[in-house]
């Protein structure tokens, strides 16, 4: 089964913890008071709904939950490494935030490798909160699929998407994997 590094990142207090228990199907989706992320969460599951070179199949996901702190930068080498995917979140009603996704977005392309396709952005509406997007995404982020995150509204959007968004980045490492076989066979 392949499997999926995706790094989950974004300013403090947006809702990535919430966001990646959601889509990791985690107990801990519970509401209550703010704790930020210290460094990053780990959130290992296998997601069944993706299609794989037209394929039925799945894919294991490593979803790292990664702090919005800046503190934690010294951390960002390590876990950009081999990231197959992107999930930038961020909250629509927080103008302050183009800034911070910006830097996420400068870092994180180059050290990853990791092409504008295989990343997303979301707008994430708190629990209980319906939104209007009111944040102009920084021009980086002009080639990146964005998706609104209601998930008391409409959950099963959320993970469709979500899905949609594992099957692109599925594909294109599969690809890059035969590829890469492709190579070794031809050298030998």
């Amino acid at each position: 089964m392949l499997k999926l590094k995706i790094l989950v990142v974004g300013p403090c207090e947006v809702g990535k913890t919430f966001f990646s228990n959601f889509v990791a199907d985690q107990s801990e989706n519970t509401m209550g008071d703010y704790r930020p992320t210290k460094g990053v969460r780990i959130l290992e599951f296998e997601c069944g709904d993706v299609r794989l070179k037209g394929r039925s199949g799945g894919v294991e996901v490593e979803l790292w939950d990664c702090s919005g702190d800046h503190k934690y930068e010294g951390c960002w080498a390590a876990m950009a490494k081999d990231a197959s995917g992107i999930v930038f979140i961020y909250n629509p009603d927080q103008p302050s935030q183009e800034k911070d996704l910006e830097s996420w977005f400068s870092y994180l392309i180059p050290t990853t490798g990791v092409k504008p396709a295989h990343t997303i952005a979301v707008a994430h509406a708190k629990p209980g909160f319906t939104s209007v997007v009111r944040i102009k995404l920084p021009p980086v982020f002009s080639k990146m699929t964005s998706i609104k995150s209601n998930i008391d509204g409409e959950p099963e959007a959320v993970k469709q998407d979500f899905n949609r968004f594992l099957e692109n980045v599925g594909n294109a490492m599969s690809e890059k994997n035969e590829q890469e076989e492709l190579n070794i066979v031809r050298e030998s």
